[in-house]
């Protein structure tokens, strides 16, 4: 997978052997998500993680979805 300036993550299908765009503004339909990858991480456990200007994301690399994290921090550091 590779990132690019159009909010979207491309994985190549070397099977298929062509691009499969996965557009991060098309996340829930919300276009806040529109923005920059600024970082991506496979974990131990094969996931992918995105980091982005608008929030951290999961690439669910079998049903291929793209879901946002929601994190939580107690107080007092959830106030800046």
């Amino acid at each position: 997978m590779v990132r690019n300036g159009q909010s979207e993550l491309i994985q190549y299908d070397s099977e298929n052997k062509k691009p499969l765009p996965f557009i991060l503004s098309a996340l829930k339909k919300k276009p806040e998500w529109s923005g920059s990858i600024w970082s991506l991480l496979i974990d131990n456990q094969n996931r992918l993680w995105v980091g982005t200007t608008n929030g951290l994301l999961l690439f669910d690399r079998q049903t291929k979805k793209i879901l946002p994290i929601t994190l939580s921090v107690p107080e007092p550091y959830g106030q800046w």
